[in-house]
């Protein structure tokens, strides 16, 4: 993602399935500033999409139509595959 690039130097896998092995999990209901929230919609196992988490029950997206996207957090969390960790201390960086 790119702003773990800007920010923290740390360059992260453009695949979402290796992106959703990065890091260490989170429980949903732990769900912090900078945290990697992957989607498996359909419930399969795969990974679809992926957003981060910026605080306030919301998360940042791309959709391809629209561009960069922020939504609620918690109308999504039936939908929530795996949020990853990828910071250890992201409050010292966020």
């Amino acid at each position: 993602m790119y702003c773990y690039k800007e920010v923290c130097a740390l360059g992260l896998p453009h695949d979402i399935t290796e992106l959703s092995q990065c890091g260490e999990e989170v429980d949903p209901d732990d769900v912090f500033d900078g945290d990697i929230i992957c989607f498996d919609r359909d419930g399969d196992g795969v990974m679809e999409h992926c957003g981060m988490y910026v605080g306030n029950d919301i998360y940042v997206h791309v959709l391809p139509e629209k561009g960069v996207v922020a939504s609620c957090y918690s109308d999504v969390k039936s939908e929530i595959g795996t949020i990853r960790r990828v910071v250890l201390y992201p409050e010292l960086i966020w």
